[in-house]
Order: structure tokens, then C-alpha cells, then sequence
């Protein structure tokens, strides 16, 4: 655990044929952070000026520090894919 109380973990996918995805990794939000301070977070930052647009789509990409937790979204249009 790092020592903002971010947590980095490794997860996969399995699909119904039983296969399973590549292992991907993500970092989760401190276990101190409600759900309602979570997602707060994530709508606040989405809806900064993004600091690039990537991709064919247009989706902007957001990155700021809350409480030191650096948090990055992503969104296409209004939608946020990934926060």
C-alpha cells in the first residue's frame, strides 16, 4: 500500500468460453475514501480542462491530485469511460 492509501493490484477477466484476458493493472482509491467521495472526485476532475485528447474518438484525458491521490479520467464526450 502506498502511503496515500493507494492500493496497486493485478486482475484478469475470465470469458465465458473459460479463456481468460491479458492481466492488467490498476490502482485502487484508499479504503478511507466513501463511495461518494470517490466518485465526487472522478466527476470533479472530469469536468477540468482536459490536458490532451487522444485518439480517433476524441476522448479528453484529465489528470489531478485530491487529498495526494493523483487521479487520471477519461472521457468520450460527456461519458467518463475511466476514472
Amino acid at each position: 500500500m502506498a502511503l496515500n492509501g493507494t492500493k496497486d493490484i493485478n486482475y484478469t477477466t475470465q470469458f465465458p468460453d473459460g479463456k481468460l484476458a491479458k492481466i492488467k493493472n490498476s490502482t485502487i482509491f484508499p479504503g478511507s475514501w466513501s463511495d461518494t467521495k470517490i466518485l465526487g472526485s472522478i466527476t470533479d476532475i472530469g469536468n477540468s480542462s482536459p490536458s490532451s485528447i487522444r485518439g480517433r474518438v476524441g476522448a479528453t484525458f484529465h489528470r489531478e491530485s485530491i487529498d495526494v491521490v493523483e487521479i487520471d479520467v477519461i472521457k468520450i464526450g460527456d461519458n467518463v469511460v475511466s476514472g
